[in-house]
């Protein structure tokens, strides 16, 4: 989804250069490295260009104003404008009721959304994977692993990339604190969290 760096010489190549842009923007959809919000902001965006142009040939303007239409940087602004970040990340234990790890916080209304998801958490009965599903202020991604979760709340829908970093995350923790999990009582300062590298 990066902007060209050649800008076409007429609003006709203008047109067919945005239509390869959306083209490459279904792309990047379908292959999860931008959200829902992303999509729609940018799509829209293009749309409006489009049709812009398109009233601009079909009048016969003789100027450069359509170069204007067509200049970059707006759809940068609005990927990351809509782009997800993480509000609260949290690693719990099986059985345990205090997090291990936990950066951030939510709203009481996405707080009580989670509810369902934290008990089967803390009673053993979540279903190892991934999974996501939209809350009030957010998006949870959560990843059980075998011996605990970690649990990300999104600002907009996470893209399928963001949603694979938790579970690669969350794997890495299983494995480098394979002792500490294994003992019931290890404090926090036992463990390492590869979970903060989700906070950039």
């Amino acid at each position: 989804m990066d902007e060209q760096p050649k800008t076409p010489d007429s609003p006709e190549q203008s047109l067919e250069h945005i239509r390869a842009k959306m083209e490459s923007l279904a792309a990047d959809y379908n292959v999860g490295k931008i959200n829902r919000d992303q999509f729609d902001a940018i799509y829209a965006h293009y749309t409006d260009q489009m049709a812009v142009l398109e009233r601009m040939i079909e009048t016969n303007l003789k100027t450069d104003a359509w170069k204007r239409v067509a200049a970059p940087g707006v759809t940068s602004y609005l990927h990351q404008f809509h782009a997800a970040r993480p509000l609260l990340i949290t690693t719990l234990r099986f059985g345990a009721k205090e997090p291990i790890f936990l950066h951030g916080k939510v709203s009481p209304d996405t707080a009580r959304d989670m509810t369902g998801v934290l008990s089967a958490i803390t009673t053993g009965k979540a279903t190892p994977g991934l999974v996501r599903r939209q809350l009030r202020g957010g998006w949870l991604v959560v990843f059980v692993g075998s011996k605990a979760a970690t649990l990300v709340v999104y600002s907009a829908e996470a893209t399928k990339e963001q949603a694979e970093r938790v579970g690669d995350a969350h794997r890495l923790f299983e494995r480098a604190n394979a002792i500490a999990l294994e003992q019931d009582d290890s404090p926090a300062h036992r463990y390492v969290f590869p979970q903060r590298s989700l906070t950039r």
